[in-house]
């Protein structure tokens, strides 16, 4: 006797059978599997989305992200200059053109009023295409800063200073500290350090030198 079995879910699949009576006494039947069929379960189209307007900054490179539900295992970005929408391959400027996020590099007043869209596919084959979402271009006018609170940039040889860089989101020190204040040493020779700030995605970079007095010399002759 064969009998199919049709099952849907997700993880292993247990089947137990129970022992069975026969003149002989009790027997357990023997299992023969023909073949197994796998069928996909339902596949929902992917539903991403673009914000209406995206702001980057002039000069500095900006991602635009696609948001959404769904596992999407293609993504094709377009853009719209103003003669309709065509796929994006310039991979000189832009990167990223088959993934999520679409990065535009050094953004110039060129850009300010592109459409952007991209067409998003899952594993089924399903597709949605985002809206568009309108580039704005605008300058950056944050402007990072470092002061030690001292009179001026000579310092005492072999010494710390404390570095305080403007208030930003988030820092990169040359010395690889990473937050708004750091101490560095000061020996012997003019010592030059940097710091980059992030300020809601506007980007700025600091130097200050540090001169070293020169050591006294005591004549005891």
């Amino acid at each position: 006797m064969a009998f199919p079995l049709n099952w849907q879910g997700v993880g292993a699949l247990r089947i137990e059978f129970a022992g069975l009576s026969g003149p002989l006494g009790d027997f357990l039947p023997e299992i023969y599997i023909d073949h197994i069929v796998f069928v996909p379960g339902p596949c929902n189209p992917p539903a991403v989305l673009l914000p209406p307007v995206s702001t980057v900054y002039l000069d500095q490179s900006n991602f635009i992200t696609v948001m959404g539900n769904g596992a999407c295992d293609t993504y094709l970005w377009q853009v719209d200059t103003g003669i309709g929408f065509a796929d994006i391959t310039d991979q000189v400027n832009y990167s990223g053109i088959t993934s999520n996020a679409l990065l535009l590099w050094n953004a110039d007043t060129s850009y300010n009023g592109n459409l952007y869209r991209c067409i998003v596919t899952n594993s089924c084959g399903l597709s949605d295409t985002t809206n568009p979402t309108l580039l704005e271009v605008v300058e950056c006018t944050f402007q990072m800063s470092i002061s030690t609170g001292l009179p001026s940039d000579t310092v005492c040889d072999q010494s710390q200073v404390l570095l305080t860089a403007s208030q930003a989101d988030s820092y990169s020190w040359s010395t690889d500290a990473s937050t708004q204040s750091t101490f560095v040493y000061v020996s012997r020779q003019p010592y030059t350090v940097s710091v980059t700030g992030d300020s809601a995605g506007c980007m700025s970079t600091a130097n200050i030198t540090l001169y070293p007095l020169p050591p006294i010399i005591v004549d005891v002759s």
